[in-house]
């Protein structure tokens, strides 16, 4: 019983440690592909991604493939915006610009993670009653 207590608390710790996520620039002379991953190198998988152009339209939707990869073709020259997001709370948005000979650059930002207010406060009570529930459990052993 006291490894599944254990295996509970690492879960609930594990979850609320905060790190963020960098993208990284791979291109070549047709296709930019941008490598995302976390601050401790781990590729964000599967990571929804889209690609807008130097308007702010809407041109590409797709996921980040195994590790962490995702390809696109920039049609014309200027700034382009390719973001990436895992749904928890991981997102990060990376400038791709290309200029009138096709060089292109791309700087990704590293972000913290953002989690909703309500997770924290849920992750907090969670915190809090698992703590209580051990307080009395080694209570009861106790002799007193």
């Amino acid at each position: 019983m006291r490894v599944v207590w254990i295996l509970l608390l690492s879960a609930v710790i594990s979850t609320a440690s905060a790190h963020g996520a960098a993208g990284h620039l791979e291109a070549d002379a047709q296709t930019v592909t941008l490598r995302f991953e976390y601050s401790v190198g781990e590729p964000m998988v599967d990571a929804e991604t889209a690609v807008y152009d130097a308007t702010g339209r809407l041109v590409q939707r797709g996921r980040t493939g195994p590790g962490g990869l995702f390809s696109f073709v920039p049609l014309a020259a200027g700034e382009w915006q390719v973001w990436a997001g895992d749904g928890l709370g991981h997102e990060l948005r990376v400038p791709v610009t290309v200029d009138g000979a096709g060089q292109v650059t791309a700087e990704g930002r590293p972000t913290a993670v953002r989690l909703p207010p309500m997770l924290l406060l849920g992750l907090l009570l969670a915190s809090v009653a698992l703590n209580g529930l051990l307080l009395l459990r080694l209570r009861r052993r106790s002799p007193d």
